[in-house]
């Protein structure tokens, strides 16, 4: 990576830091150096390379537009959010809602369930006894077939 600025001055361009990326970083950009020393045909950082007020000055201001830039991205992100959760939140409701509705439906079925079936009860007990009571269960007559 190379940066360069303007000499005020002297009108002239000035290279004031000179580094070449390591090759896991050309390889893997979002990997920092594992602090291994420079390996065969990379430069080192050069520690005695001025820092000037420009310099400075220009780094800050890719800072500052680099944090802006994320704050940006972050309120972008935030209102999606915020979004996708009213519409999770309000299919919830909708889910509960409906929940309840059947949930009173389903234990109407069950009562109506439950009288139907002592209702069959009770008619099979009165069929039962309405044969038992026929002609043709209490009397007998032997040698005529039923």
């Amino acid at each position: 990576m190379v940066m360069q600025t303007q000499n005020k001055k002297e009108g002239n361009s000035k290279e004031l830091f000179t580094k070449t990326p390591e090759k896991n970083q050309e390889q893997n950009p979002g990997v920092a150096s594992e602090g291994k020393g420079p390996s065969d045909g990379e430069q080192v950082e050069d520690d005695t390379t001025p820092i000037t007020k420009l310099f400075l000055e220009h780094f800050f201001r890719g800072l500052r537009g680099g944090i802006a830039s994320l704050r940006q991205e972050i309120a972008t992100t935030t209102k999606e959010l915020k979004r996708e959760v009213a519409e999770l939140e309000q299919g919830v409701d909708t889910v509960e809602h409906r929940h309840d509705a059947q949930a009173e439906e389903l234990d109407h079925h069950r009562q109506e369930l439950l009288t139907l079936q002592q209702s069959n009860r009770e008619l099979q007990y009165l069929l039962e006894d309405l044969k038992n009571r026929s002609w043709c269960s209490s009397i007998r007559i032997r040698g005529i077939p039923m």
